[in-house]
């Protein structure tokens, strides 16, 4: 940390000329809070200075005055439209050794002015020429969800600043500085801080008060699905993962708008979370935990911390909705030349996120959509394309989007037209910004010089896909393995596709069985596709072909390993997600016979008996449950029942007796 060394006289002319001038840190034994209280230079111990009150402001000269003989620790200066000025503050952009840290280092390039240290040595405030629109945001944190400090501050009107006249880095002359409009509006934008973004973060979903039952069903289910929600909702340690009180309600409120998809009003919204173990371990201690500010306004009153909660944590999450949605960015642009750094350099990056065609499912780079033959990959390939380019939904999922290539290599344009005219339902027009072609060389440079012109004439493109792979690929080399062959075709695709940030997708095939328990070993050809793979989707079905249910496994490098159940629609020829393979098999298990029954048996205590007279008592409740007939089939049936008991809090035992074995059944919770 720098130390600044205070210096007025270096305060910009045009600036000292303007009767716009107020003190701060006047008085002594002053806590924090009460330092950056603006004073009047006319009556220091008086009222205090108003930023919408030219009356309480002074001259220059003046205002020095009171800091030269020491009764202010500093002067302020209060920013007007007129002065044609955006006031910036950079709050802890600085590191230890006194460098710019991300992304300030880039900002501060296209923002030419006075530049100086603040107070603390860790931030700097500039003045610059440009102004702002009316309606946008004038403070961001850079990194919300983490305990980082970072800050940008925007002022061009009822704002003071503290100025110490530390001058930091190169100055340029106000009188003689060109505009820094285009780096004021990158920050505005990057930072979501525009009009746009400030309307659509205080925009609360305005939802009807919603029966009781009604908000805890939407609750459960929104825990049901989401990991992060479920964490937060059940964390009764304190201080939260955050470690400040604020913040981690802010995390938990924001969790639960995503979770159950903006669904509840805000009122209803915090109502539900009341009974959550985080807001009950809440107290009144000395600690603060903001039991007065979260209760005692009343369950679905609009109390000012409520209210203020459920809209930044709103705002926060439509920003990481808006951070997965919005076009993908290049990553290289960040990295140095060469593509050689040390860690610490790694540490200090500004680098974006991953960028997705589809968030959780196809993120930018190589991508493979296996199958086996006449499965419907191609139904499943033909709908992300004509989705991303008219920004729809596949699978479910929002996508990101942006102009697509479908290089449909097996289809005729009689059957690619009848295609696309079934998933349009006849009713949606078919998107200009997704483009088919039917011929395609082998890889090689003749096929990307074709990709590098359509992206060139498809800015914001987003998605490639290759149906199919095969119709591509290139023969495997002399003396070459399979692996090593993989590899090397695949490869050049993968650094194309991350180096435009886009997502390519190979349609590909699946082999005959191969007896392995590693399902992804399905997949036609070597390890080296896996491996040169940013993601692998694997549509399988267990009872052949023509069965209209599958499971979809994902995994990769950025992408959750997940099984998911998919149903093949044949009245639209769209593929749907039902949820993942466990949500199902636990659903089937809820809604077994067998099991109500034992919970039935259980709830008054304790249940004893063969598996012949639990399935009587199975078939006296459900007469139409299809059970085995025989002793053996009774017990092999039951005995995939029994190990999944423990999830409905049931504990099974079985006594084995000189003739017959007697299950003992009992509720644990």
């Amino acid at each position: 940390m720098t130390a600044p060394q205070f210096d007025y006289d270096n305060i910009p002319p045009e600036m000292q000329a303007r009767r716009q001038w107020v003190l701060w840190g006047v008085g002594k034994n002053l806590n924090p809070k009460a330092v950056k209280i603006p004073r009047q230079a006319k009556n220091p111990t008086g009222p205090n200075a108003s930023s919408t009150d030219p009356q309480t402001w002074a001259e220059f000269q003046e205002a020095h005055a009171w800091y030269q003989i020491g009764d202010a620790r500093g002067i302020g200066y209060e920013i007007t439209p007129a002065d044609g000025l955006v006031a910036v503050d950079f709050d802890h952009c600085l590191d230890t050794a006194g460098n710019l840290l991300p992304p300030f280092d880039e900002w501060i390039k296209a923002l030419p002015g006075y530049w100086e240290l603040s107070q603390s040595g860790t931030g700097l405030h500039g003045f610059v020429r440009g102004t702002l629109p009316a309606g946008c945001s004038n403070k961001r944190r850079i990194d919300p969800q983490n305990a980082d400090e970072r800050e940008v501050e925007l002022y061009v009107q009822e704002r003071y600043i503290a100025l110490t006249g530390a001058l930091w880095g190169p100055q340029t002359a106000l009188a003689d500085a060109p505009s820094a409009q285009p780096g004021i509006d990158a920050i505005l934008e990057q930072m979501h801080m525009r009009p746009e973004d400030a309307a659509a973060g205080a925009a609360l979903p305005d939802v009807p008060d919603r029966p009781e039952e009604e908000i805890t069903a939407i609750i459960k289910a929104a825990l049901a699905k989401s990991p992060d929600f479920y964490t937060l909702w059940n964390w009764t340690e304190r201080p939260g993962k955050l470690g400040n009180e604020s913040k981690d309600d802010i995390a938990f409120v924001c969790s639960a708008w995503k979770a159950t998809e903006y669904e509840l009003s805000a009122g209803d919204l915090m109502h539900g979370l009341d009974a959550s173990p985080w807001a009950q371990t809440k107290t009144n201690s000395p600690e603060k935990d903001h039991w007065d500010k979260w209760f005692a306004c009343g369950a679905r009153k609009d109390g000012a911390y409520r209210k203020n909660t459920a809209l930044r944590a709103y705002q926060r999450a439509k920003q990481d909705e808006a951070a997965k949605i919005e076009g993908f960015t290049s990553l290289a642009a960040n990295l140095p030349a060469g593509g050689v750094f040390t860690a610490a350099e790694l540490d200090k990056m500004n680098l974006p996120p991953v960028q997705w065609a589809v968030p959780g499912l196809l993120p930018a780079g190589l991508s493979f959509l296996v199958a086996a033959p006449k499965m419907g990959k191609s139904w499943m390939a033909l709908d992300l394309c004509l989705a991303v380019a008219s920004g729809g939904e596949w699978l479910g999922r929002k996508v990101n989007q942006g102009p697509t290539l479908y290089l449909d290599l097996e289809d005729s344009a009689n059957r690619a037209q009848a295609r696309m005219r079934t998933l349009l339902d006849g009713f949606t027009a078919a998107p200009e910004t997704c483009t088919f072609r039917l011929l395609a060389p082998i890889l090689g440079p003749d096929l990307f010089k074709i990709l590098d012109e359509w992206v060139t004439a498809n800015p914001g493109a987003k998605v490639v896909c290759f149906d199919t792979f095969q119709k591509i690929k290139p023969a495997t080399g002399k003396n070459e393995t399979s692996y090593s062959a993989d590899y090397r075709i695949c490869a050049p695709l993968q650094s194309w596709a991350q180096q435009h940030n886009i997502c390519v997708l190979l349609i590909h095939h699946t082999r005959k069985g191969t007896g392995s328990a590693d399902i992804f070993e399905g997949i036609n050809g070597s390890q080296g596709l896996m491996g040169s793979a940013d993601a692998v989707l694997l549509l399988t079905k267990g009872e052949g072909r023509f069965a209209e249910e599958a499971t979809l496994s994902v995994t990769g490098r950025d992408v959750g390993m997940d099984q998911y159940a998919a149903r093949f629609n044949k009245a639209t020829c769209r593929w749907e997600l039902l949820g993942t393979v466990e949500e199902q098999a636990r659903q089937s298990f809820e809604s077994n016979p067998a099991v109500l029954t034992i919970k039935e048996l259980t709830a008054g205590g304790e249940w004893k008996g063969t598996v012949q007279e639990l399935a009587e008592e199975v078939l006296e409740r459900y007469p139409d449950t299809d059970l085995p007939e025989t002793a053996q089939g009774l017990r092999s049936y039951f005995s995939k029942v029994w190990p999944n008991l423990k999830y409905a809090g049931i504990e099974h035992k079985a006594n084995r007796g000189a003739k017959q074995r007697t299950h003992i059944l009992r509720k644990t919770r």
